[in-house]
């Protein structure tokens, strides 16, 4: 399965959970289900950091937060009907991998997020300081691996004369970007 996130909304999370590095720190995303010919394909719509008081444990190694502070997070997914991922950093850490807290955190997290919102659905991401990132979804009572797609990056201005041959199968992107495009 497949989450997508846009690249200014990866960017804003990504700043957050790096803001410090002596302790992990997490966020919620809100994505919806899109059914696609490939499969179901999580965009992430929304997103919200765990607040400073919104944790129980807060460590350079683990995090544990606050279930009134995750139901506060929560309850937009409730309404609208959206899958819940939670994503944290590893500060210290030039891999992604889910820890044996991360493991023990999303057994008891991933099924409440289904009861809560049930159909969809829900997940984790561990973000390292690298860059690189694992993901994982509770889908129909299994765990099953997940892979993160950032979207939206562009290409520097292109220079240069390029021959225009008309063709009926590209009108679609003359109509979108016009003859030069």
């Amino acid at each position: 399965m497949l989450i997508r996130i846009e690249e200014p909304t990866w960017s804003e999370v990504t700043t957050h959970l790096f803001a410090r590095d002596d302790v992990e720190t997490a966020a919620i995303l809100l994505a919806e289900a899109i059914e696609t010919d490939r499969g179901t394909v999580l965009a992430v719509r929304h997103w919200a950091a765990i607040p400073d008081d919104g944790y129980q444990i807060r460590r350079f190694d683990q995090i544990r937060i606050d279930p009134i502070a995750i139901n506060r997070l929560v309850r937009p997914a409730r309404d609208r009907g959206l899958s819940v991922l939670t994503i944290h950093s590893h500060p210290m850490a030039l891999e992604a991998w889910f820890s044996n807290a991360d493991d023990a955190g999303d057994a008891r997290l991933l099924p409440s997020f289904a009861t809560q919102v049930p159909g969809r659905p829900h997940g984790a991401l561990v973000l390292a300081r690298s860059g690189a990132v694992v993901a994982r979804l509770l889908v129909d009572g299994r765990l099953m691996d997940a892979t993160v797609r950032v979207i939206g990056r562009t290409l520097g201005n292109a220079t240069g004369d390029f021959a225009v041959v008309p063709d009926a199968r590209f009108a679609r992107q003359a109509l979108a970007l016009g003859e030069a495009g």
